[in-house]
């Protein structure tokens, strides 16, 4: 065994798209209802073209969708997002990697921008030892 580690970005590189969009958009999707609290937030696209600040961009967005749901919620909604993110969101190749490091006995890290709402749900499905995302 080798024991090198393995580091892998989500976004782009193991999955086929922007993993928050997605996830944000699912939850909206099931809960249309929740379009006025983000209709109440419609600033933050017009701000965001002043300061260029993504992540006060990606937390109003969060805050927007997810703000007063409860953590029982957004636990079930997370762990439905990755059941249905693991068998068509995945690009092969990033598989195929992942599966060579964890045969060769690496640790494997996944290392992502995007949020713990759901992160380390996928790091846990793809059997990575660890993970660092955004809180």
């Amino acid at each position: 065994m080798s024991g090198a580690l393995a580091v892998f970005d989500l976004d782009g590189t193991i999955t086929r798209r922007d993993t928050l969009g997605a996830y944000l958009w699912g939850y909206l999707w099931r809960h249309p209802w929740r379009l006025l609290w983000v209709i109440a937030h419609l600033y933050a696209p017009l701000l965001f073209l002043l300061d260029r600040d993504r992540g006060a961009l990606k937390g109003t967005a969060i805050h927007a969708i997810l703000g007063g749901v409860t953590r029982d919620r957004i636990r079930a909604w997370s762990a439905q997002f990755v059941r249905e993110l693991i068998p068509r969101g995945l690009f092969a190749e990033g598989l195929v990697a992942i599966a060579m490091h964890r045969a060769r006995g690496d640790r494997l890290l996944l290392m992502s921008a995007s949020t713990d709402l759901y992160v380390p749900d996928i790091a846990q499905a793809l059997g990575f030892d660890e993970v660092i995302c955004t809180e």
